[in-house]
């Protein structure tokens, strides 16, 4: 295995050497050979990563990617960035890592393919996401962004969720709640109500979390718009957890978030809805949560309308 380790490093300096002698002008010559230049230092790259010498390989794929600039071929240099990014992470360079992604997206993006620019920014972040939570949300967000203005609203649903659950772990609540209001209205281009439905369970567990019962209380009922939402599952099990918390019942709660609504959520959100605490007293606010039924959902409606 170390004379194998010791071969690929051996080939990879003959490739740099190599390329470094493309790369030489004289009386003779007076123009470098990039394009030769370029493939010695991709393979050098490649030998490189077999010699385990990450952080040379790094340099490597950095020395394409520049040439491919020269060269005025932007998706080729992002690829050789997306590659550094992939050896700076076997060295927990992250800050590096991050870069480089986001130059190539940025490089995908000059080079008229958006969707490459979204696509390797999803890829980082299932990169990263485990160890670095944060520093993968805001690529997903990005991600997002990018397949919206494509009109790839499903795509873009499917990052800002990423987004959301990510700031979750990380008990970023602002930023989870504004991604969580963004799925809410992607959702709706959609006529996607399940998926609607789960978003407003999100955010009522956030704000309970955060003992902000009024704003779980206000997110409840503008479900209310929604067609389906006063009978469904999810608005008849919200109901019965902010009773609950307003009551100050916390045998009540842990029971509700035990429930399979809860259970079937994102593990983030499990966790969530499993720690949160009733307050040491009941809300004096008073009147709880009013259940659903036939006989009061056209009340509800009219009175949704009347607050827009």
């Amino acid at each position: 295995m170390r004379y194998g380790m010791a071969s690929a490093q051996a080939d990879a300096e003959k490739h740099m050497r190599n390329a470094e002698k493309h790369m030489k002008t004289s009386f003779m010559k007076w123009k470098p050979d990039i394009d030769d230049a370029i493939e010695e230092y991709q393979l050098a790259a490649t030998a490189f990563r077999n010699a385990k010498l990450y952080q040379r390989g790094v340099e490597a794929c950095c020395k394409a990617a520049e040439l491919h600039k020269t060269n005025k071929n932007l998706f080729h240099a992002a690829k050789q960035l997306e590659q550094a990014a992939t050896l700076s992470k076997e060295t927990d360079d992250i800050d590096k890592a991050c870069k480089f992604i986001n130059d190539a997206s940025q490089y995908y993006l000059e080079s008229g393919t958006p969707e490459q620019a979204a696509i390797v920014l999803d890829k980082a972040g299932r990169m990263i996401e485990q160890k670095y939570p944060l520093r993968a949300a805001p690529m997903y967000q990005r991600s997002a962004e990018l397949y919206e203005g494509e009109q790839r609203l499903r795509q873009a649903a499917t990052g800002l969720i990423q987004t959301a659950k990510l700031y979750v772990r990380g008990e970023k609540w602002e930023g989870a709640i504004e991604i969580l209001n963004k799925q809410t209205s992607i959702f709706g281009e959609l006529q996607d109500f399940d998926n609607q439905f789960k978003v407003i369970v999100h955010l009522v567990l956030i704000h309970l979390h955060r003992d902000d019962l009024v704003a779980a209380k206000r997110i409840h009922s503008s479900g209310v718009g929604i067609s389906e939402w006063a009978m469904s599952a999810e608005g008849q099990a919200l109901g019965q957890l902010i009773n609950a918390y307003e009551r100050a019942d916390q045998k009540e709660l842990q029971e509700i978030s035990k429930s399979q609504l809860f259970t079937y959520l994102d593990n983030d959100y499990v966790k969530l809805a499993r720690k949160l605490q009733a307050p040491d007293i009941p809300a004096s606010m008073g009147g709880g949560v009013e259940s659903f039924n036939e006989n009061n959902i056209d009340e509800l409606q009219s009175d949704m309308e009347d607050m827009r």
